[in-house]
């Protein structure tokens, strides 16, 4: 059986489509990886708490989970449309704009837009060496700042500092040379659970105490005397 011209311009260009398309989908990533982008270390500066915050991305099965070192909570996610939806309790969408990861927060009324924020991926988590080198610094810091802290006691009937006294300010800090500085964020150490922040604890009725330094994921790593 003969073919006409037309007919066979026509199933040249079905089978031209078809392994065009076998090509695209072959070279395409594939949805259960896709959502990968997103998994690493990321931290947002909030204002209001002076501090940053990070997040923790990974997969979590056949989705993702999102976790918040500093409170310790952990939020269930799923690739959708390009970007990572909460599949339960989540507060916010996470989506690639240009290349960076952007958090859009959800809002329960209707229409109403939700506040997006640009997230920085943390600071050396790309080289295991810069890590390590800013966990050293971090849990340095805090054996400075426990020196001060004895040194305050020695001057004060053995009695430790009260909380709000240890920060880089004020009477306390007069115990310290040089006050450590935060190598995540290129300013001083201060109370909090952030990277490079600390926490410091007046137990015992002002005799004993405790200080606990967060390296660069926001995970505690030293924890003094």
């Amino acid at each position: 059986m003969r073919l006409s011209r037309n007919a066979l311009v026509v199933l040249v260009i079905v089978a031209f489509s078809a392994a065009a398309f076998a090509l695209i989908m072959a070279t395409r990533p594939s949805d259960s990886r896709a959502g990968d982008r997103f998994v690493g270390s990321w931290r947002i500066y909030e204002s209001g708490s002076n501090a940053w915050v990070v997040l923790r991305i990974s997969r979590a099965g056949a989705g993702f989970s999102v976790y918040v070192p500093s409170v310790g909570v952990a939020t269930s996610y799923k690739f959708d449309d390009d970007k990572l939806v909460p599949t339960a309790g989540g507060q916010a969408v996470f989506s690639i704009v240009g290349g960076r990861v952007v958090m859009t927060s959800l809002h329960s009324s209707p229409g109403a837009p939700g506040s997006s924020v640009t997230l920085e991926p943390l600071a050396a988590q790309s080289t295991a060496p810069d890590k390590s080198a800013d966990d050293a610094s971090i849990t340095e810091g805090v054996h400075v700042i426990q020196v001060a802290v004895q040194s305050w006691a020695v001057d004060h009937g053995d009695a430790y500092p009260k909380a709000g006294l240890v920060v880089p300010g004020g009477a306390f800090a007069a115990y310290v040379d040089n006050w450590p500085g935060n190598p995540v964020t290129g300013r001083p150490m201060t109370p909090g659970r952030g990277p490079g922040d600390y926490t410091y604890e007046q137990l015992k009725g002002g005799y004993s105490f405790r200080v606990t330094g967060y390296g660069v994921d926001g995970s505690p790593i030293v924890t003094v005397p």
